[in-house]
């Protein structure tokens, strides 16, 4: 049910937004983190793959939504044992912030 309404939400974006708004990437976060906590953290580290990088072009190097999304990729990694890859990630997400 949770998963319906995260792609409902997504397929909503796309139809107001097109694919490549603000709007439609937020919700690709968003379902990414979701499948992380689903317990498929792979799926999700493709998927950050692409919209975090996305975000920082849309909305500038320490935007709040581009550190979120990236914090949230570092959980994934850490979700598959990666966790040098995780460490990594969350310190980029610290300079993200502290920019």
């Amino acid at each position: 049910a949770a998963e319906s309404g995260f792609r409902e939400g997504l397929a909503l974006a796309r139809r107001l937004y097109g694919d490549d708004r603000y709007p439609t990437w937020r919700a690709r976060s968003s379902m990414a983190w979701f499948l992380t906590a689903k317990g498929q953290p792979e799926r999700a580290i493709a998927e950050f793959h692409t919209v975090c990088p996305r975000l920082r072009e849309l909305l500038g190097e320490h935007a709040f939504d581009f550190g979120s999304c990236t914090f949230n990729w570092a959980n994934a990694w850490a979700a598959t044992g990666r966790y040098e890859k995780a460490i990594a990630t969350y310190r980029e997400t610290a300079n993200i912030y502290s920019g």
